[in-house]
């Protein structure tokens, strides 16, 4: 009988640097999705986003902004209320 290591990665297509974020990450009781993350990455997708009139990139338990300043953040606040980023979060 086969034993089978966690976590699992599974991929909706072959690997690459362009698929790599659409990575499934399966434990036994649990399929999380769209982990990782690298710094190159990051920053092409800021670029990209900031291009477009977002403030940063969010994600649950992750932000990531051009350079912190007041305007900045304030940017950010706005466009995380509009995207329901706070919705999933639970409060201290």
């Amino acid at each position: 009988m086969e034993t089978i290591e966690y976590p699992l990665l599974s991929f909706a297509c072959e690997f690459s640097d362009l698929t790599a974020i659409d990575c499934k990450i399966a434990f036994p009781h649990q399929l999380l999705g769209g982990l990782p993350h690298d710094p190159d990455r990051l920053a092409a997708d800021l670029k990209t986003d900031l291009k477009f009139g977002k403030a940063c990139i969010a994600e649950p338990g992750l932000v990531i902004v051009p350079r912190l300043t007041p305007q900045n953040m304030r940017e950010v606040a706005k466009q995380l209320v509009r995207e329901g980023y706070f919705a999933s979060l639970k409060p201290l």
